[in-house]
């Protein structure tokens, strides 16, 4: 599998350090499911860059509701493989960790081969918000 991740790097926002707003498990399981309709295609890694025609660009987002998967590289020059799959599974235990339980924000981790994807589950301020990961 290619979407490995270190659980050192997985962080829980919290209150005080965090923009994110409340979201929901429910709709974060929705927006999930969203990520990897196909699983045979889910399986393949695919590279992700901010440069055009190396992949799929990012930044990228799948949303329902309030609840927003954002995915993006660490810097400008960076790509790097996952499979959807793997981003899938990695966004489930954000939600299982950072949304179900209270304060109920979301979180981020760092993932992917080489590990410069940053894969982040957090509430917006409505449905279609701008995205403020800082």
């Amino acid at each position: 599998m290619v979407a490995t991740v270190s659980t050192t790097q997985m962080d829980c926002f919290k209150p005080e350090s965090s923009t994110s707003r409340p979201t929901a498990f429910n709709r974060c399981s929705i927006a999930i499911e969203k990520m990897a309709p196909d699983m045979r295609l889910a399986r393949q890694p695919i590279r992700f860059s901010r440069n055009d025609g190396e992949g799929i660009k990012v930044p990228t987002d799948w949303r329902h509701g309030n609840c927003v998967i954002y995915l993006d590289v660490l810097s400008d020059a960076d790509s790097d493989t996952a499979t959807l799959f793997g981003l899938a599974i990695q966004a489930n235990v954000l939600n299982n960790l950072c949304v179900l339980k209270e304060p109920h924000l979301g979180g981020s981790i760092i993932l992917g081969k080489d590990r410069l994807l940053n894969l982040t589950v957090l509430g917006a301020s409505s449905p279609r918000a701008p995205i403020d990961t800082s």
